[in-house]
């Protein structure tokens, strides 16, 4: 199953969102196991909070009306030619489905498997089943910010 859905959250709760992660004061992790520059907050792990942030996830589990086993918050700054920033290799089937939901529009986009890809545009929630394989990659017109969730299928 794959769902594209814009304007994803409403208005207010998107910009409430927005001005949290862009305050000067929120906190970002550098990821240095990429190839990609890139900064990361996590907000769920293991279906536990483990941010003082995560309350920013309620508009989410209100519309996926599902269990978040894992979520976190992704910023990429704008690249000069677009690369993978992550790929899924599941060596298992995994019976959950990952949510990507974007801040931001840029011309980043994902690949999943048989699919053709599917560009970021800002509040846009794009769902599939986690056995697709993504590949996301990353834009060269714009810093990329977006919500990667994975949660339960049923």
């Amino acid at each position: 199953m794959i769902n594209l859905e814009n304007n994803f959250l409403e208005n207010n709760k998107f910009g409430y969102i927005e001005k949290i992660i862009t305050n000067h004061n929120f906190k970002f992790s550098i990821n240095h196991r990429s190839n990609i520059l890139h900064f990361f907050h996590i907000l769920i792990h293991d279906y536990k909070p483990v941010s003082n942030h995560s309350n920013l996830l309620e508009p989410f589990k209100d519309k996926i009306k599902n269990k978040i086993i894992e979520s976190v918050l992704l910023f990429v700054p704008q690249t000069i030619k677009q690369e993978i920033i992550f790929q899924e290799n599941l060596d298992i089937l995994k019976d959950t489905m990952t949510g990507i939901y974007s801040l931001n529009q840029n011309n980043g986009y994902v690949k999943l498997t048989n699919v053709e890809p599917i560009q970021f545009d800002q509040n846009q929630m794009l769902s599939f089943n986690t056995n697709l394989k993504p590949k996301i990659y990353s834009s060269t017109n714009n810093y990329q910010c977006f919500i990667q969730l994975e949660y339960d299928y049923n």
